[in-house]
């Protein structure tokens, strides 16, 4: 078992889990990111439920060279899912559909740096979304 960060993308339906004991929702046109070393399970979904997810090991995601932002990373513990605009989700699907695209091509030498280039493009946009959110967090 590897801990590791998931990041999805709600393109469809709806979603209803629990982290580590408190419920979340995600709904079309939403993200979610749950930590590594969290406790998660799915309570109930739609029908017409459409995600997107990508997995990242911890030890892969701090190769990085991501801000080091203990907020963020409260934000996210806080508050896993977020709306997005349907131009984000757009764009964080073009991003994820990169990834995918680069990483199956093994006959492109230059395959890990373009997946690893379009990994670190996809982070820093997550980033961005949790740290422009309006949320506070508890003093």
């Amino acid at each position: 078992k590897e801990a590791g960060f998931i990041f999805g993308v709600c393109i469809k339906g709806h979603l209803k889990f629990r982290i580590n004991h408190r419920t979340h929702e995600v709904s079309e046109n939403s993200i979610f990111t749950i930590l590594p070393e969290q406790i998660f399970k799915v309570t109930e979904n739609s029908d017409d439920l459409m995600i997107e997810t990508l997995f990242l090991s911890t030890d892969y995601t701090l190769r990085f060279p991501l801000p080091k932002n203990f907020d963020l990373i409260k934000k996210i513990d806080q508050h896993p899912s977020q709306e997005i605009t349907r131009e984000t989700l757009h764009d964080i699907l073009e991003i994820h559909s990169l990834i995918t695209k680069h990483h199956n091509n093994e006959n492109n030498p230059y395959r890990d740096l373009m997946t690893n280039g379009f990994i670190f493009a996809l982070l820093t946009e997550i980033a961005y979304l949790y740290e422009s959110s309006p949320i506070e967090l508890p003093q």
